[in-house]
């Protein structure tokens, strides 16, 4: 059973532990493929580099700069959690507003 720790929120495969919504807000660097997808529009790549990163047990919501261009994006926590283990997302330093356990299918 795989274990992923973000900030004080933890993924574990099994069963939701969450009964609020914490979130945990980290520095990051993207060092691989990332993509998010626009609604129901095609997929975009988020940039190599840093990037912040808000944690929630729902969603991930990634913010950054490229040169004059400031860039937002969402992504499902389970998605997060697959480029996470994937080794494309690398967390530099992670605040959490509270504990929480998550569930990864």
């Amino acid at each position: 059973m795989e274990v992923v720790e973000i900030g004080g929120i933890g993924a574990i495969g099994g069963k939701s532990m969450a009964a609020e919504e914490p979130s945990s807000k980290c520095r990051a660097q993207i060092v691989g493929k990332v993509e998010f997808r626009q609604g129901e529009g095609m997929l975009f790549a988020i940039p190599l580099g840093a990037a912040d990163v808000e944690v929630t047990a729902l969603d991930t919501t990634f913010s950054w700069m490229e040169g004059n261009f400031h860039g937002l994006a969402a992504m499902p926590f389970v998605n997060f959690c697959h480029y996470i283990t994937a080794g494309v997302i690398n967390l530099d330093e992670c605040s959490a507003s509270a504990d929480m356990q998550l569930a990864l299918p």
